[in-house]
């Protein structure tokens, strides 16, 4: 699926193209894979948790949800200092590639 994000200068931007193959474990660096430079690049590299038909790709300052059944992406970030908080900073409408 290709995932847009609203640009207040730019108006609707790709932030590219992602594919969730369903089989792999949640270790697996190909759970999810971005489009690029017309090769498939991991996503996985730290660690990521499997949905049933989402990821999240877990980082230290936050996390990136993929979510396929719906069509969306969402940038949720932590807040320092403050535990347990968390605030979606981004959010984007996905579209099925076929």
């Amino acid at each position: 699926m290709e995932c847009f994000v609203d640009d207040q200068n730019y108006g609707k931007s790709s932030i590219g193209i992602f594919k969730m193959e369903t089989e792999e474990s949640e270790s697996s660096g190909t759970l999810l894979t971005k489009r690029s430079k017309g090769k498939w690049k991991e996503m996985c590299v730290t660690s990521c948790e499997k949905g049933d038909l989402s990821v999240v790709v877990q980082r230290e300052s936050g996390d990136d949800v993929f979510d396929f059944r719906f069509n969306r992406y969402s940038e949720v970030k932590r807040l320092k200092g403050r535990e347990g908080l968390e605030l979606e900073i981004q959010k984007g409408k996905c579209e099925r590639i076929n």
